[in-house]
């Protein structure tokens, strides 16, 4: 099943979630912003840039994406496994999704609090003269959410999602278009326990972003 975005900046060109033409360019001073008086010309962020909706836009689909799987779709509405969240440009292994069930199979045995899988990492990580480890490829490893380490590749159930849920609006309001970011920001600040992560030591899913 193909679910649509229906707020990307394709289809809002002109005005919010995408581009008003009265926007403040990304990188203009705060004080030329407010000569000009362009849109939040009182609000870059904490950097000293303006919104740009290109990579705001990743932050917004990410949490309608799990919005709407986790609320809208009739086939999912009382699903209480994993959800594994993947990316056009990511790569699987042949033996990713054993490897999940695997994992959550697992789980209370290995690390019980954690409420988030893992199964990513990025092809620039990866080091092609590096020595073999075959026993590797059968490891996993827990820790708290990182978005750097984390971000690939990612699984988790309604009762996870819920409390993600209940931080909402600290997520959401967080200074950053990264949703992996804000997503470390309510793990550490939110969240009772934080978001723990049980990830494979060998990847079964490669990001190609950056490569």
């Amino acid at each position: 099943m193909q679910i649509f975005y229906p707020h990307s900046i394709q289809l809002n060109p002109y005005g919010f979630p995408g581009t008003d033409p009265n926007d403040c360019p990304r990188s203009i001073s705060k004080l030329k912003a407010l000569i000009k008086n362009c849109n939040n010309a009182l609000s870059p962020d904490l950097h000293g840039n303006y919104r740009d909706a290109r990579y705001t836009e990743r932050k917004h689909h990410w949490w309608w994406k799990a919005n709407y799987v986790f609320h809208k779709l009739e086939v999912t509405k009382n699903f209480t496994g994993l959800f594994l969240f993947l990316e056009e440009d990511d790569i699987v292994a042949e033996d990713f999704l054993f490897v999940l069930y695997k994992m959550q199979k697992s789980a209370n045995k290995l690390c019980a609090h954690c409420n988030i899988f893992s199964l990513g990492g990025n092809l620039s990580s990866l080091k092609v003269n590096s020595k073999r480890d075959d026993n590797a490829y059968s490891k996993v490893q827990y820790a708290a959410w990182s978005s750097e380490e984390h971000a690939v590749a990612v699984a988790f159930n309604a009762s996870t999602w819920s409390e993600i849920l209940s931080c909402a609006q600290d997520f959401c309001t967080y200074d950053d278009y990264n949703w992996d970011r804000s997503l470390q920001h309510i793990g550490e600040t939110c969240i009772k326990g934080g978001l723990n992560v049980l990830t494979v030591k060998k990847p079964r899913v490669y990001s190609t972003r950056n490569w």
